[in-house]
């Protein structure tokens, strides 16, 4: 350990020193903050942590022992993370008692903080470590095995990663000496599939019945890595996810790697492992890993696939020679069944045993006249989680085989058969997204008479119907998206339809119903007057026409759509049409659920950032109000805020080319520059500096970037959801002077337009990096272009100002937000 260098860094930086010791950088704080050791103290070195160094030395020792005695490849010299451009180990100081330590997969770039040494530059492996393990930790060890794995493969099945990670523990540590007996069967395989840290004590049992117990996990690594190439070759997998890591589909390659280490390693396998081993072979008969296709297989394939009993991934059949289908009789679990495209098929029986399964599709076979199989597990598991989408069956006339099938997870798809009856459809009570009846030969919905709720579009278009009676009990449906416009209930092209009365009870869940119905149909009868139907706004198209909602229900009043915000923006969102506003000042959660009950408000948008940190801290208690409302995830909202931070993020993240040049020392800045507060707001902080003497002493809680010449900004306003910005409005505004800041007083000097934004990839690529875990993200970018491509000043946490003076535009992404809020 002589060889330690110690760094210090200026108090702008997030960390303050480095301790290196090659290959390890450990970054970290010494002023009793969350990067600073728990305990400081310096016994052993006046201007070093004892913390500090005990912990270097646990890691340099454990890679010596994973280099040299177990003949391990070094991460930064051949394998994955070398192949990524690793050239350090670094080793993040954090409090995170939980977790002790983490290893990020993907690397880092802590170049900034050693500028001017360039054999210091490089990308490096990332560990974050707790600030207070325990002394003699075994967490180093750990941590540092889970690099190894990461960089022989990219499987991240805790089993095998934690399992393992555990048992490399007593490399260095005296622990507890337990064994287990090693798995005998397939369902003690997916017992220890199901495992985690503990699944060490199997590794310990394997790895005692090898004489030569240093190469087994050395091979066990490579043959590891051998797997996951096969993998990547049959899935044709160039990238993998966070899910492809931890597919339940690796299990069978893991198990491959398992049975290859013990022929290499020639180990006589006494009654034990000989029954482990046959049991692994059982497992992969009776298991199949990912897609299963159907016209693909073998005579001989398809007889091994009559004893299979689960399929972890989707089963496609389409066959051309196929006229009845009567297999897979001893199937249980599988994620989704597609019958599709089979031109001869006439009838389908089988699947007798199936308990699990996600998603049916039953579709494009023109010749199927009869579905007998699936009876069993309709009638005693009654749900399916997935989707369910039996369609384009020409000659399909009943549904039968669906008795008993009370929930559907998902999409519904009954459309384009040739249904006279929906028999076998009785005990349907709630439907997870759209329902369509559409295009068949339907003359009655009355089996539909337990039908509650349907969490989408509603459609019965082009049947036979004269009246929608088996709606009665039908409360809830949705407005969706459906093609290329907004639909909630259709019901045209049924030209003798008189009756649709049965309507009465129905609402839209965003209280908007749009409908697409016939204009020339004179209904005789229509919900009643006082009936909960009315208690909606309601629209009408027909034939892609807008219809005055009068001239069907003479009844009906324009209902405005009710939202609470924070008492501010009132003055604008007042003004806007469609809107009923409420406002409350959002301090006292329970005045604000009071406030919404008595003036019977379900929405909620949190238009600032104060009401933001409102819902976030109180969701659970105005969710068990039944109030209905999103809000950005909070470690992302203070990634935003702060200024400082969101700049050092996007450089960490390679995303340095979409914002302005950002200075960290005095002597980089280019003059005009912008300094601002690094949690500044509306432009009030903001300043353009034009000399060094102007610019004086930077205050540690500022920031200086470059001014991005020009008169004209951008502010789009966006809402992104499970990875797509599914709704956006983006604003070009024009100053009359060529060096200004966009604030309070210089906002309503600017000349607004709209306009269609040509960045969207770009930006969606960019807030999937800033939101990896978050589902959703409302905010507002603020931006420049230069050179053609974006410079981002900063991501507001909340949608723009301009945007509340624009009731349509306005309405455009608080319809998709309502529509969101019902998931």
């Amino acid at each position: 350990m002589s060889s330690i260098k110690l760094f210090n860094f200026s108090e702008q930086e997030e960390y303050k020193h480095a301790l290196l010791l090659y290959p390890f950088r450990i970054f970290y704080n010494s002023i009793d903050d969350k990067k600073s050791p728990k305990i400081l103290k310096f016994t052993k070195n006046r201007e070093i942590p004892d913390y500090i160094l005990q912990i270097l030395e646990s890691f340099y020792k454990a890679y010596a022992l994973f280099i040299q005695e177990q003949h391990l490849k070094s991460p930064l010299h051949e394998g994955i993370y070398f192949d990524k451009g690793a050239k350090f180990i670094d080793i993040m100081l954090a409090d995170i008692p939980l977790q002790k330590g983490l290893v990020a997969a993907e690397l880092i770039d802590n170049q900034h903080y050693f500028e001017a040494i360039q054999n210091l530059h490089g990308k490096s492996i990332k560990i974050l470590l707790d600030r207070n393990l325990i002394l003699n930790s075994a967490t180093p060890i750990h941590e540092l095995f889970h690099v190894f794995q990461y960089n022989y493969s990219n499987f991240n099945n805790m089993w095998f990663m934690e399992g393992l990670a555990r048992w490399s523990q007593n490399i260095t540590h005296k622990r507890a000496n337990i064994e287990e007996k090693l798995p005998s069967s397939v369902e003690e395989l997916r017992s220890l599939i199901l495992r985690a840290h503990d699944a060490e004590y199997f590794w310990r049992r394997l790895i005692s019945k090898c004489n030569n117990k240093i190469d087994f996990i050395k091979i066990l690594l490579e043959q590891s890595a051998l797997q996951a190439v096969e993998l990547e070759k049959k899935f044709n997998l160039t990238e993998w996810s966070r899910e492809d890591k931890k597919s339940s589909s690796n299990n069978s390659y893991l198990f491959k790697a398992i049975v290859k280490t013990v022929e290499i390693l020639q180990i006589k396998p006494d009654e034990e492992l000989q029954s482990f081993l046959e049991s692994m072979k059982e497992y992969e008969n009776l298991i199949r890993d990912g897609n299963i296709h159907f016209s693909d297989l073998s005579e001989k394939e398809l007889q091994e696939l009559e004893s299979v009993e689960e399929i972890q991934g989707e089963l496609l059949i389409d066959s051309t020679s196929l006229s009845t289908l009567n297999s897979f009789n001893r199937l249980k679990k599988v994620t989704t069944i597609k019958i599709k495209n089979n031109l001869n098929l006439v009838e389908i029986l089988g699947f007798n045993a199936l308990e699990s399964i996600q998603n049916l599709e039953i579709s494009h076979n023109v010749n199927l006249e009869n579905i007998y199989g699936f009876f069993k597990f309709f009638t005693t598991i009654q749900k399916i989680n997935g989707y369910i989408k039996i369609e384009y069956n020409k000659k399909l006339e009943t549904l039968l085989f669906l008795r008993g099938l009370t929930h559907v997870g998902s999409s519904f798809y009954l459309h384009h058969n040739r249904l006279t009856s929906l028999q076998g459809l009785e005990d349907l009570e709630e439907v997870g997204a759209s329902l369509s009846l559409s295009s068949n030969q339907l003359r009655d919905l009355s089996p539909l008479k337990n039908l509650k709720r349907v969490k989408g579009m509603l459609g019965v278009a082009f049947n036979q119907l004269t009246t929608l009676e088996g709606l009665e009990n039908l409360k809830e449906i949705s407005t969706i998206k459906w093609g290329q416009e907004y639909r909630t209930l259709a019901i045209q092209g049924n030209k003798d339809l008189m009756d649709i009365s049965a309507l009465r009870d129905v609402q839209s869940s965003t209280k908007h119903c749009i409908m697409n119905l016939d204009s020339s149909n004179n209904y005789k009868r229509i919900p009643e007057e006082n009936s909960q139907f009315y208690k909606q706004s309601i629209s009408i198209t027909s034939g892609g026409l807008k219809v005055d909602t009068k001239d069907i229900f003479p009844k009906c009043q324009h209902t405005k759509t009710k939202i609470l915000f924070a008492d501010t923006w009132v003055n604008a969102l007042s003004k806007i049409d469609w809107l009923d506003a409420h406002f409350s000042e959002f301090k006292d959660v329970n005045r604000v659920i009071e406030y919404a009950k008595k003036h019977g408000i379900i929405y909620i948008y949190g238009q600032v950032y104060n009401a933001q940190k409102f819902l976030f801290h109180n969701k659970e208690g105005l969710k068990k109000a039944d109030l209905k409302f999103l809000v950005n995830d909070f470690e992302v909202v203070k990634l935003l805020l702060d200024k400082r931070r969101f700049f050092e993020f996007m450089i960490e993240n390679n995303l340095e080319i979409y914002i302005p040049k950002y200075y960290k020392n005095s002597n980089e800045i280019s003059y005009p520059c912008v300094i601002k507060h690094i949690n500044g707001a509306n432009g009030d902080t903001v300043r353009i500096v034009y000399s060094k003497e102007e610019l004086g002493v930077v205050d540690k809680d500022e920031v200086v970037n470059e001014y991005v010449l020009g008169d004209t900004e951008y502010a789009m306003n966006l809402f992104y959801k499970d990875g797509n910005i599914i709704e956006e409005v983006t604003y070009k505004k024009t100053y009359s002077e060529k060096f200004y800041v966009l604030n309070r007083e210089t906002k309503y000097k600017m000349m607004d337009t709209k306009i269609i934004n040509p960045y969207l990839d770009e930006f969606k690529e960019i807030i999937r990096c800033i939101v990896p875990h978050a589902t959703e993200l409302l905010c507002c970018i603020d931006y420049k272009v230069q050179d053609n491509r974006p410079k981002i000043f900063e991501i507001n946490v909340r949608l723009g100002y301009t945007l509340a003076r624009n009731g349509d535009d306005f309405k455009k992404i608080m319809d998709k937000y309502i529509l969101e809020t019902e998931k």
